[in-house]
Order: C-alpha cells, then sequence, then structure tokens
C-alpha cells in the first residue's frame, strides 16, 4: 500500500466456529472476548482502520438443515468427535461469543476518528436462511455461490446504520446497498 497512513484499511475479523465444534478446552464468552481484545488492541495501533467483527453463525441450525441426510451426518461427525459439546451448550457459547463482540464493538475504547470496531450480525442465523444444496460436500462449509451472497450480505452492513444492521436475506435477488449522498461513507460508532 503506498499511502500506508493516509489509506483506510478495512481487517474482517470471523473467528469462533472452530471452539463451537472442536475445542477440548474450556472456552467461554468472557475468555474469547478477551482473547479477541488482545488482537484489537495490537490492531488500533494501526492508523485509518475499519475492523468488522463478524458475529459466529449458530452452527446449531445445521442439525434441521440436515435432518437425516446419511453423508452430511459423517462429515459433520469428523467436526463434533472427540471433545464437542452438546447442541445446547454450542448455542449457548455462540451467544455468549456474540455478546462479547457487542460488547467490544460499543467498548469507546476501540473508537477513535481514524479507528473504528463494528459488530457485523450477516451471518448469525444464516444456516437457518440458507438451503442444503449452498453448502459444499461436507455440509459445513459454504460453496463459492453462497459465499458471494455472504459478502453481499456483509457489504450491506458496512451500510447499514449501527443498531439496524440486518442478518441478511439469503434468498433470491439480494438487494446491494450503496452509499448515498447523505450518507457517503461506512457506518460507525461515530456517524
Amino acid at each position: 500500500m503506498a499511502n500506508w497512513e493516509h489509506e483506510w484499511k478495512l481487517i474482517t475479523i470471523y473467528i469462533g466456529g472452530n471452539d463451537v465444534f472442536t475445542t477440548c478446552e474450556n472456552i467461554n464468552g468472557p475468555k474469547y472476548g478477551e482473547n479477541v481484545a488482545k488482537a484489537l488492541d495490537i490492531l488500533q495501533e494501526l492508523p485509518k482502520t475499519y475492523v468488522a467483527l463478524v458475529g459466529v453463525p449458530d452452527f446449531t441450525q445445521l442439525y434441521d438443515l440436515m435432518g437425516n441426510d446419511f453423508s452430511c451426518g459423517i462429515w459433520l461427525g469428523t467436526f463434533t468427535s472427540g471433545c464437542s459439546f452438546s447442541p445446547k451448550q454450542q448455542k449457548d457459547m455462540i451467544g455468549e461469543f456474540n455478546s462479547e463482540l457487542k460488547k467490544l464493538a460499543d467498548n469507546g475504547k476501540y473508537q477513535r476518528e481514524d479507528f473504528t470496531v463494528e459488530y457485523f450480525p450477516a451471518v448469525e442465523n444464516i444456516y437457518e436462511k440458507v438451503r442444503k444444496n449452498m453448502l459444499s460436500i461436507d455440509c459445513f462449509h459454504f460453496t463459492a455461490k453462497s459465499q458471494g451472497v455472504i459478502a453481499e450480505n456483509l457489504w450491506n452492513n458496512l451500510f447499514e446504520s449501527r443498531g439496524s444492521r440486518s442478518q441478511g436475506s439469503y434468498g433470491k435477488n439480494e438487494e446491494v446497498t450503496c452509499p448515498t449522498s447523505p450518507a457517503p461513507y461506512l457506518t460507525t460508532f461515530n456517524n
């Protein structure tokens, strides 16, 4: 980047899914939040930086989406083997993780004129909204087409006002939000 000090940078943090499925550690919301805060403490040294904290999807919705699909059961079994948590524990953990991300985005410590942290809910309930054919063979990761739809929803979160950012529709003909004359910038804590 030619003008590192003067050009805005967008950093997206999307982390926590593996903790929900495969961790053997007893990680809880506060510990997760503490770890993300450590990363933000380092990142806030950067000038002109917008950090998007993407909410952790509710993976427990996968169980309903997959139903009795044998092949998906095998793949999901590999993710959830070993030290996995029950669906209720997973749902509780996801709720705690997202609550911590929201607290960090609302924390004035990470808000200044040339640095901001924002929470994006675009994927929180994605598994409730997608069809099985939007998932790859492992029934967990997304296909290229569905990643494009996710990108549109994350893009829309950039321009939606704080407190009313959508979780996305993930349907046909997703509308892409664009900046407007009265609001030509990405939305932040301070605008």
